[in-house]
C-alpha cells in the first residue's frame, strides 16, 4: 500500500508539472497566421493613415482579373472604416512622390511583372502555387512612387486573399458586413518591411453549402435585401461571395430548396460567381450543377429514372455542362432521387452500383465534350451520402481522379474516411460536414451549437486521412452559424493553425478580434459554457421526441429532478447564469459593438437559454402539480414568460437590429417543429389552507408519513470522502403562508436553514460535520420538519468510514464510482500514440481521444495490454462484487469499414475485457438516433472487483473512440440524463 501511494504522489507531481508547462506554452504559443504588422515606423515600415503624409492609393492593373478589382475596392472601404480615409483605386499612378498599395496577380499585373524582372521582389515561393500570395514593402518600386506595399498573388484568388488579409490584419473582421462587426479606429497602421508569404492552402477547395434556406436567408433576401428579384439573386450572392473571399474560401453549393429558384435560373448568378472567382458546385443530390427540385419538370422531361428515361436525363445534364462549362466548377457525379432520397433505379445496392457506374461514365463523356479533352484535369467529386455509401460498399468503382467526398452522419461525426488504398487516388479525399441539418431523427436549423472542439477533432482526423481535396460545410442560412463556419474554413486554409494544445483558445482569439481584448476572456468563457451545455442537448432537441416517428409529441425531459443534485435545476441555473453574464457584457460594450454582439453572442445564448427554460420550467410545473405543490403555477408562468421573451428577442432581431438590416433573417421556429411551440403546463388550484410538504433528493415522491413510519424520506448516503450536500425541498400545498421548523437529531447534521415563513418553496442543503459525527459505515440521523399542523421525519444516512483512501482515488459512493475520463491519474503512450484530453469536447468538458488519428488498431486484448496507449484511474471499493462498467463515449464511427469501436479494461493488471460501443450508419437505427441527439453512446461490460484500493486501466483499441465518462455501477445507479457526477475524493485521507 505504501509503495502504491508513493508512486501515486510521484506521478501526480509529474503530471501537475507537465500540465502547468502545457498551459504556459499554450498561452504563449497559440498558433496564429503570420503577422505583417509593425509596431513603429522604423526599419522602412509602410505606414497607412489619414494624414496627408501617409495617404496612399491602391493600384490595380486594368487587365487583371475582376476579383482583384473587387478585392481592391473592398480594401479601400475597409481602410475608410479603420483609418478614416478611402484611398482611390486606380490603374496607374499619376502624382509624383506617391505611395501605393499594388494588388495583382503574377501573370496579369504589369507593375508586379516589372518588379519581378527588376528583382525588387522574389516570387519564387509563390509562382505556380495554388492561391498563394506575398505581401512585401518595396522602396522606389516604380517611377514616381516613393514606396509601395505589394500584394502579389500566384493566381486571381491569391491576390484577392492578399487584399483581404491586409484588411484582417488592420482589424477588419471577415464578418464586418454579415455580422456588423465594427472595427476599432486607428490613426496609423504600419506594415513591416519583411516579405511574408501566405499559402498554399491546406485544402484545395473550401466552401459552404447554403442548405435549408427556407427560414432565414430566402425570406430576408427576397423581401429585405433583394426585393427587386424576390429571391436569392446576384446581389445576395455577391455579398456571400465576398464573405467567402474574406474567409479564404473558394467554393459554394448554392441554395437549392423548392422555395428558391435554381442558381442558374438567374443568368447573372454565374457571372457574379466568376467575377468573384468562386468555383461553383452542387450538392450530393444535385449532380452536374443541376437543381432537380426546380429544373426537372416531369411534364416536360418525364420520369426521373435512368433505366426508363435515359435519353432525357442525359440531355438534361448535358445542357447544363454545355452552358456552364466555360466557368470554374466542381462537378458532382452520380445520381440520387429528385431531392434528398435514394435513386429510384435498381432493386438492391449491387444493382444500383452497376447503374451508377454507367451514369458516371456518361457524365464524364459530357465533361470531355464541353470542358476539357483531359477529363482527369476537371475537378469532380463523388459523395457517398446516406444510402449512396451502401452502394459504394457494394462494389461501385469510382474513377481514380474523382475526389471521394466523405460525409458526416449529419450531426458532426464523419461516417468513414479513405482507406490506405483510397488515399493513393489522384483525386484524393474530401469531407461534407454539417453544423446545420434538416432531417431525421431531428432537425437542428436554428442556432450554432456544434462545439469548436468537435469540429477540430473530426476535421483534423479527416486531414490526417488525406481528405485534402475539398471541404464543404452545411451552414443552413449562414446566420447564426458564424463561429462554426469560420473555424471550419480557418482549418481548411491552414491545418497547422489549431491543434490539441491551443484549440481551447479559439473562442478567445475570435472574441478579441470581434469585441476587443478587455471583454474577450469573459465572452469566451460564456461561449465555452454555451457549447458545453448545448452539446449535451441541443435547444432544438429539448422536446425529447423524434419528429420523424409516428408519436411526434413532446415528451418529458430526461434530465432528472430528483437525482444527482437535480439535473433540471442545475441546467436552469447554468443557462440563467449565461444569460445574465452575456447581458452584463452587452450593457458595458460601446454602442458600436452591440449589434455584432447581439448577433454573435447574446441572441444565441438567450435563445438557447430561453428554449431550455421553457421546457424545463414546464416540466417542473407538471411534476410539481402531481406532487400537489402550489409552486407549480409559478413554474408554469416562468415557462410562458420564457416563450414570450424568445419571441421578443427574435422580433428585435428581425425589426430593429442594425436598423432593420436583418428583417426576416431570423426564425425562432424553423420548420415549425413542435419543440418551438407552446408546451403543456402543470397548473393546480392550491388548497385554501396552508399545507407543509417535504421532498427529498433521490426520492420519486414527496414524503408521506403515518403513525408508524414515513416513506420517501431517506436522503442519499453522505460520504466523508466526497463531502457532498443533498437537498430537501420544503413546499406549500396551499395559498397561505405559514411558519415551519426543522430540527436535526444531532449537531453534526448541518442545515442551511432551520426555520422560516413559507410562501414559495424553500430548498435547504443538508451537510455533515464529519469531525462531530459518529465513526462508522452506517451512521444514522434524522431531521424533523413541522409546520401547518404537520410533521415529517427525514432519515440522514452517513458513511463516516474511519479508514483511508489513496490520493486522487475515485471512491464508491451510493453504489457507484463515476469518473470523468480526462481525469486519469497516469497515462502511458505507446508507439507514438497517446490518449489526449481535448478541452471543450464532450458532455463533461473534455473528451479523451487517441492521437494521432492515424494510430493503428489493437485487435485483441493481449496485444492492447502490451502495445496500446493506456490510462490508469485509482479507485477505492468499499463493498466489492459484480459491477457493470458503463462508458460514455462520443457517438463517433469507425474510420474504416470492418473496424469495431471498443476499448479494453483491466483491474489491477488482470486480463483485459473488451467494452464495445454500438454505433450505426443507418439513420433509421433506434440506437443511432438516440446517440446523436444526446451526443453519447454507451459501452457496457460486467466485471468483478474486490474491496480496497484498485487500479482501473483502459487500453485503446481503435483511435475513433472518444471517451467522456466512466461509471462502475454496483447496483446504485439512478436514472438520469448525464449520469452520476464523478466521485473523486475531495482530499487525501
Amino acid at each position: 500500500m505504501q509503495e502504491r501511494k508513493h508512486r501515486f504522489m510521484k506521478n501526480a507531481f509529474t503530471r501537475l508539472f507537465v500540465l502547468f508547462a502545457l498551459l504556459v506554452s499554450t498561452a504563449v504559443c497559440a498558433a496564429q497566421p503570420p503577422s505583417i504588422l509593425a509596431q513603429s515606423p522604423g526599419a522602412g515600415a509602410f505606414a497607412m493613415g489619414a494624414d496627408s503624409q501617409i495617404r496612399t492609393a491602391i493600384l490595380v492593373d486594368a487587365g487583371d482579373a475582376k476579383v482583384v478589382h473587387i478585392a481592391a475596392s473592398a480594401l479601400a472601404g475597409d481602410m475608410d472604416l479603420v483609418l478614416g480615409f478611402k484611398p482611390a483605386v486606380a490603374n496607374e499612378i499619376r502624382a509624383a512622390g506617391s505611395r501605393a498599395i499594388i494588388v495583382g496577380t503574377l501573370d496579369k499585373c504589369e507593375a508586379i511583372k516589372q518588379l519581378v524582372d527588376q528583382k525588387k521582389i522574389d516570387v519564387s515561393g509563390i509562382r505556380g502555387q495554388w492561391e498563394t500570395f506575398l505581401i512585401t514593402v518595396v522602396d522606389k518600386p516604380l517611377p514616381g512612387v516613393d514606396q509601395a506595399l505589394v500584394i502579389a498573388g500566384s493566381d486571381r484568388r491569391g491576390a484577392a486573399f492578399g487584399a483581404f488579409e491586409l484588411s484582417r490584419q488592420m482589424g477588419v473582421s471577415p464578418w464586418v458586413w454579415w455580422a456588423d462587426v465594427t472595427p476599432d479606429k486607428k490613426d496609423v497602421v504600419y506594415i513591416q518591411n519583411t516579405p511574408v508569404q501566405f499559402g498554399p492552402p491546406s485544402v484545395k477547395y473550401r466552401g459552404i453549402f447554403l442548405n435549408d434556406e427556407d427560414f432565414g436567408l430566402k425570406p430576408w433576401a427576397a423581401k429585405t435585401y433583394e426585393p427587386e428579384v424576390g429571391d436569392i439573386g446576384p446581389k445576395t450572392y455577391a455579398k456571400i461571395f465576398e464573405l467567402l473571399l474574406r474567409l479564404k474560401a473558394n467554393h459554394i453549393w448554392p441554395a437549392m430548396h423548392d422555395c428558391t429558384k435554381a442558381f442558374n435560373y438567374y443568368d447573372p448568378n454565374k457571372i457574379v460567381a466568376d467575377e468573384y472567382a468562386i468555383a461553383m458546385g452542387s450538392s450530393h443530390c444535385e449532380q452536374m450543377l443541376r437543381n432537380n427540385v426546380d429544373e426537372w419538370k416531369k411534364d416536360e422531361h418525364g420520369e426521373w429514372s435512368f433505366t426508363r428515361n435515359r435519353d432525357n436525363l442525359l440531355d438534361y445534364w448535358d445542357e447544363r455542362v454545355r452552358i456552364n462549362g466555360p466557368y470554374e466548377n466542381v462537378y458532382t457525379l452520380g445520381m440520387r432521387a429528385i431531392h434528398d432520397n435514394g435513386m429510384p433505379d435498381g432493386e438492391n445496392a449491387g444493382e444500383r452500383a452497376g447503374i451508377l457506374s454507367d451514369i458516371i461514365g456518361l457524365q464524364r463523356d459530357m465533361l470531355r465534350r464541353h470542358v476539357s479533352d483531359d477529363v482527369t484535369k476537371i475537378p469532380q467529386v463523388f459523395i457517398p451520402y446516406k444510402e449512396v455509401l451502401e452502394i459504394y460498399w457494394a462494389g461501385l468503382k469510382v474513377p481514380d481522379d474523382v475526389t471521394l467526398m466523405w460525409p458526416d452522419d449529419n450531426f458532426g461525426y464523419i461516417r468513414r474516411l479513405s482507406t490506405p488504398e483510397e488515399q493513393q487516388r489522384t483525386g484524393g479525399g474530401g469531407v461534407y460536414y454539417h453544423i446545420s441539418y434538416w432531417g431525421p431523427p431531428h432537425d437542428y436549423l436554428w442556432l450554432d451549437t456544434t462545439p469548436p472542439a468537435l469540429i477540430w477533432k473530426e476535421m483534423q482526423k479527416a486531414y490526417a486521412y488525406n481528405a485534402r481535396a475539398m471541404w464543404i460545410v452545411n451552414v443552413g442560412d449562414i446566420k447564426p452559424q458564424e463561429i462554426g463556419t469560420e473555424l471550419f474554413l480557418q482549418m481548411a486554409w491552414d491545418m497547422g493553425r489549431w491543434d490539441v494544445g491551443n484549440i481551447n483558445t479559439f473562442l478567445e482569439a475570435w472574441a478579441v478580434r470581434e469585441f476587443g481584448a478587455a471583454f474577450a476572456p469573459d465572452i469566451a468563457a460564456i461561449m465555452n459554457d454555451y457549447y458545453l451545455h448545448n452539446f449535451s442537448r441541443k435547444p432544438e432537441h429539448m422536446g425529447f421526441y423524434d419528429k420523424y416517428s409516428i408519436d411526434a409529441v413532446n415528451k418529458d425531459p430526461e434530465f432528472s429532478l430528483i437525482h444527482y443534485g437535480d439535473e433540471v435545476q442545475q441546467r436552469i441555473d447554468a443557462f440563467t447564469d449565461m444569460m445574465n453574464r452575456a447581458r452584463a457584457i452587452y450593457d458595458m460594450l460601446p454602442q458600436s459593438k452591440r449589434d455584432a454582439y447581439f448577433e454573435l453572442v447574446l441572441y444565441p445564448v438567450r435563445g438557447a437559454a430561453l428554449m431550455n427554460l421553457k421546457h424545463l420550467y414546464a416540466y417542473k410545473s407538471r411534476e410539481y402539480m402531481r406532487d400537489g405543490r402550489a409552486q407549480a403555477a409559478y413554474y408554469a408562468r416562468m415557462a410562458m414568460d420564457a416563450f414570450a421573451q424568445l419571441e421578443v428577442d427574435t422580433a428585435y432581431y428581425n425589426k430593429e437590429l442594425a436598423g432593420g438590416k436583418w428583417k426576416l433573417m431570423m426564425s425562432d421556429h424553423p420548420n415549425d417543429l413542435a419543440v418551438f411551440g407552446k408546451v403543456k403546463l402543470g397548473r393546480t388550484k392550491p388548497d385554501d389552507a396552508p399545507g407543509l410538504g417535504i421532498s427529498v433528493e433521490g426520492q420519486a415522491k414527496p414524503v408521506t408519513c403515518d403513525q408508524e413510519m414515513c416513506k420517501y424520506n431517506v436522503l442519499p448516503q453522505f460520504n466523508r470522502f466526497l463531502k457532498r450536500t443533498y437537498f430537501i425541498d420544503v413546499f406549500n400545498t396551499g395559498e397561505q403562508d405559514f411558519d415551519w421548523n426543522a430540527k436535526p437529531s444531532a449537531d453534526w447534521i448541518v442545515l442551511t436553514q432551520k426555520q422560516g415563513t413559507l410562501g414559495p418553496d424553500t430548498r435547504i442543503a443538508v451537510d455533515i460535520d464529519y469531525s462531530k459525527a459518529p465513526v462508522g459505515d452506517d451512521v444514522a440521523g434524522t431531521i424533523t420538519f413541522t409546520g401547518a399542523g404537520r410533521e415529517f421525519t427525514v432519515s440522514v444516512p452517513v458513511f463516516n468510514h474511519d479508514g483511508q483512501v489513496d490520493a486522487y482515488a475515485f471512491v464508491q459512493d451510493n453504489g457507484v464510482i463515476a469518473i470523468d475520463a480526462e481525469n486519469y491519474f497516469l497515462k502511458k503512450d505507446s508507439g507514438g500514440a497517446a490518449w489526449t484530453a481535448v478541452p471543450g469536447l464532450g458532455r463533461t468538458g473534455a473528451g479523451v481521444v487517441v492521437l494521432p488519428a492515424t494510430a493503428p488498431t489493437w485487435p485483441d486484448a493481449d496485444t492492447a495490454m502490451k502495445q496500446a496507449p493506456s490510462m490508469e484511474y485509482p479507485i477505492h471499493v468499499f463493498k466489492g462484487g459484480d459491477a457493470e462498467l458503463i462508458i460514455h463515449a462520443l457517438p463517433t464511427h469507425e474510420i474504416h469499414a470492418g473496424r469495431v469501436l471498443r476499448v479494453y479494461v483491466s483491474v489491477d493488471g488482470a486480463p483485459a475485457a473488451p467494452v464495445e460501443f454500438e454505433s450505426s450508419h443507418q439513420e433509421s437505427d433506434p440506437v443511432g438516433k438516440q446517440n446523436v441527439q444526446r451526443n453519447m453512446m454507451e459501452g457496457r461490460a460486467r466485471i468483478s472487483i474486490m474491496p480496497g484500493s484498485r487500479m482501473l486501466t483502459i487500453y485503446a483499441a481503435d483511435p475513433s473512440v472518444v471517451l467522456d465518462k466512466i461509471i462502475l455501477d454496483f447496483g446504485g445507479m439512478k436514472k438520469s440524463y448525464l449520469g452520476p457526477p464523478q466521485t473523486r475524493a475531495r482530499r487525501t485521507m
